[in-house]
């Protein structure tokens, strides 16, 4: 058996062999280990019967999939709303573009009638001051 004196003999010759006071300072003492949880403590925590009311994986994977397909249902039904919705606008601005350039036609011909008037009353009033009537509008 080891005595007292073989063991200071011991330490003195490879002191780095033990540990000291102050190496064990850093070692949970027994009032930091009460601080943790026990078996009993989780036993409150959840069970078995509490975890199937939560997701599962599957569950998980079955519900994303119907989602990605009703996202994509739903991207694929505004893409015919907005083809929808340019052919519509297509059609209108061909209509505006036809109905500017009828109307353009129109505006054009008035003017030419306008000149076309004006000349012809230029000339009847010509006339009418060579034959010597007098007229008056």
């Amino acid at each position: 058996m080891l005595t007292d004196i073989d063991i200071q003999k011991i330490i003195k010759a490879n002191k780095e062999i033990f540990t000291t006071k102050d190496d064990l300072k850093e070692f949970a003492t027994k009032d930091d280990l009460k601080k943790f949880a026990t078996k009993d403590d989780l036993k409150e925590f959840a069970t078995k019967d509490d975890l199937k009311e939560f997701a599962t994986k599957d569950d998980l994977d079955k519900t994303s999939t119907l989602l990605i397909k009703e996202i994509f249902t739903t991207k694929d039904k505004i893409s015919k709303r907005l083809d929808d919705v340019d052919e519509k606008f297509n059609n209108l601005h061909t209509a505006i573009d036809s109905y500017a350039q009828k109307s353009d036609s129109y505006f054009q011909e008035m003017v030419m009638l306008s000149h076309k008037v004006n000349r012809q009353e230029k000339w009847i009033q010509e006339i009418a001051n060579k034959v010597g009537v007098r007229l008056e509008y």
